[in-house]
């Protein structure tokens, strides 16, 4: 197993993030988008975390959406900007 620590180059690392789920608990406060795309500060919470993952060197980001997938890809559309 490799560390991140003894990583030399990310440029061959993919980070996957699950955006799935209803948000059931969360329903009361964002029932119109889902769950990565709750709004903090205005930002939904799924770019803050691209953000601190690409300050971190990753770049190579792949988003496994389910639950309400038309509001993530109209949003990150194909990540260029991103």
């Amino acid at each position: 197993m490799i560390l991140p620590q003894e990583l030399k180059n990310f440029e061959d690392v993919e980070v996957l993030i699950l955006c799935g789920g209803k948000g059931t608990r969360l329903s009361s406060v964002i029932s119109d988008v889902p769950k990565p795309m709750a709004p903090i500060n205005e930002r939904p919470f799924l770019e803050l975390l691209i953000e601190s993952i690409r300050s971190q060197g990753l770049t190579q980001i792949k988003l496994l959406v389910g639950f309400k997938n038309e509001s993530i890809e109209n949003y990150f559309g194909d990540g260029s900007k991103f």
